[in-house]
This record gives structure tokens, C-alpha cells and sequence, in this order.
């Protein structure tokens, strides 16, 4: 059953795509390639669309998960609030969806789903494009899903499923345009506790992630049992940010990237060894 209970009216922003836009970086960025916004989202499934109410804004769509692309879910069905983008998808239709985790409700997220159409076609969205081809140009959806396993690693949830733990540290300071953290150490979320604490994180900035972590902000991060004095992270940072101020100073609760409370990391993250790895569907 389909229930009408979103998020609230903070769903994130489905960002339109522009010629050129600056960031919170304060830097110049040519328009975003599809796979780069992709790979700055909790997650990316391949799912067949169980139900749709497709009145009104936002609209919802009742998922069933198929394959998990990027990150990682919850449970294998998913509600999101589309915000009137899915292109109309009706029940039965077969979907590349994604969204975020932020401020979600349950398995009700924010997000949104284009059809998968017959010979790999996807439905064309705004401006974006992959390569700088049409989204409904043949075999989009293969070449797609094949673009996004190559460059996992720069997915938040995969670089921090790549050490041996997870932790929180607090950012104490920052130079290089925000680039450069200095780190307070903080708790083991998940995994060995004898992992070694960094000074610093570089991380290197991704077209499709325009915030940068700021300063009192609380970091989920990788670690190893032998991390540099400065880690460097090639992945989207905006959503391993737990605590970020808004506008009008009020700091939301955020889950995690996985779509779990911080305590409950260990459901997505197992540890296997002196390892950890990535579970798709983490209740499952």
C-alpha cells in the first residue's frame, strides 16, 4: 500500500541544471554530465514502479528494487516524493530512480525516476545528457549503469565502506578553499576501534556535489589501521556531513547516506575480516 507520508515540505531540491553555475565553493562549473549528479545521490536502483499517485506535487511512486546501483537502501521497496519529475511513470514500468536519505521518513524519501524504455532508452530529463548524448539515445541505460560501476569508488557510501571502520570527526578548521579539513577525532561507528585517526582530510572536489563540509560540522569518514596524517577522499562529501547549518540556523537531524541512524550503521556495513563491505539492501 501506497501511504501519502513524506518527508515534509524539506524534500531536497531537484536541482535544474544550468550553462554554468557557482557553487558553494565559489567556483565556475561547466553543465553536469548525468552520471556526476548521479554519483553525488544516496543511491541509484534499478526498480519496477508497484504504484503511483501522480497528482499533485509532490508526486509519490511506490518501488520495488530490482538491483541496487549505488549505495544503499533500506528495505527493497521504496516510496519516493518525486516532486513532479518521473516523467509519468506508471505501474509496471521499469525505472532508473534515486534520491537522498536526508530528513526521510521511514522508507519515504525524496527523489526521482525515469522509465527505462525498450533498447536501453532512458526518458530525457531537462538538460542533462551522458557523454554528451541524448538520455534517449539507445543503450543510454547500459552505458550508463557500466559509467557508474567504473567510478563507485567516488560514491560517498563506497569510499566509506573502503577501510576497515567508520568514524565520526569533528571539522575543526579548513584552508584551500574548504578542500583542505582539519579533523578533532571522534568515535568508531562501525568496525575495528583500533583504526588510525587523521589530522586532516583533503578531499578532491566532484562536478556533481556543489557543498562543502564546514567548519563545527560533524564528518562521517573512512579509516584504515594505518591512515595517513591526511586522508585524502575522492567522493562527494555533502551527505557524509551530519550536522550542517542552514540558512535560517536551524541544524535538521540527518540520517546517514545509507539511510540509517548512526547507531544502526553496522546493518549496511559488515565486517568481514579486517574489512568492511557494502550491503545493497541493508534489512533485507
Amino acid at each position: 500500500m501506497l501511504f501519502l507520508t513524506a518527508a515534509g515540505s524539506s524534500h531536497e531540491p531537484n536541482p535544474t541544471p544550468v550553462l554554468h553555475h557557482i557553487d558553494d565553493i565559489g567556483e565556475k562549473r561547466p553543465p553536469l554530465d548525468f552520471a556526476d549528479y548521479l554519483l553525488a545521490r544516496d543511491f541509484v536502483v534499478e526498480a519496477v514502479v508497484e504504484q503511483a499517485v501522480l497528482a499533485g506535487n509532490p508526486e509519490f511512486l511506490e518501488l520495488a528494487a530490482k538491483r541496487v546501483v549505488l549505495g544503499s537502501i533500506v528495505h527493497e521497496r521504496l516510496i519516493l516524493a518525486t516532486a513532479g519529475v518521473s516523467g509519468g511513470a506508471l505501474p509496471g514500468d521499469r525505472v532508473l530512480a534515486w534520491g537522498g536519505w536526508s530528513k526521510s521518513r521511514g522508507d519515504t524519501c525524496s527523489g526521482s525516476a525515469l522509465t527505462i524504455h525498450d533498447n536501453g532508452r532512458l526518458s530525457d530529463w531537462m538538460a542533462f545528457k551522458l557523454h554528451g548524448k541524448p538520455l534517449s539515445e539507445k543503450g543510454t541505460y547500459e552505458r550508463l549503469v557500466s559509467e557508474l560501476a567504473r567510478r563507485e569508488r567516488s560514491h560517498v557510501c563506497a569510499w566509506l565502506a573502503s577501510g576497515t571502520a567508520v568514524g565520526i570527526a569533528a571539522i575543526t578548521g579548513e584552508a584551500v578553499s574548504k578542500q583542505l579539513l582539519q579533523l578533532s577525532p571522534g568515535r568508531v561507528l562501525v568496525g575495528d576501534s583500533q583504526s588510525r585517526w587523521p589530522r586532516y582530510l583533503r578531499w578532491i572536489d566532484q562536478p556533481g556535489c556543489v557543498q562543502a563540509p564546514l567548519i563545527g560540522d560533524s564528518l562521517l569518514i573512512s579509516l584504515t589501521t594505518s591512515t595517513p596524517d591526511t586522508l585524502v577522499a575522492d567522493a562527494c562529501l555533502s551527505r557524509a556531513d551530519m550536522r550542517r547549518p542552514q540558512p535560517n540556523g536551524w541544524r535538521p537531524p540527518y540520517t546517514s547516506p545509507f539511510g540509517l541512524a548512526l547507531q544502526d550503521l553496522g546493518k549496511a556495513l559488515i565486517v568481514e575480516g579486517d574489512q568492511l563491505r557494502l550491503k545493497r539492501i541493508s534489512e533485507e
